[in-house]
């Protein structure tokens, strides 16, 4: 927040308010919602990366961090979605 803040010349709080405003989200979960589906981009693809790989690759600090955050977004673990996501695409 404190670089985006400097990057945009204004506060930290002002920028929060500016996102909330026409986000209706906080930075932080923007953020974490993009770190989400760039996870759920790289568990769908042809590549099976670790989840250490997706996780690092989404910009989450450790694959345990992401299977958390994950499982509470999505009710399922990463390794099932991508299981199930997988069989609907090649149907």
């Amino acid at each position: 927040m404190a670089e985006a803040a400097r990057r945009f010349h204004t506060s930290e709080s002002a920028l929060d308010k500016l996102f909330v405003r026409n986000l209706k989200v906080s930075p932080k979960q923007f953020v974490l919602e993009q770190r989400l589906r760039n996870a759920c981009s790289y568990l769908k693809m042809e590549r099976a990366w670790s989840m250490e790989e997706v996780a690092r690759r989404a910009g989450f600090p450790t694959a345990c961090a992401m299977f958390s955050i994950f499982q509470k977004r999505f009710g399922t673990s990463p390794g099932n979605w991508r299981k199930n996501s997988r069989s609907t695409i090649n149907l």
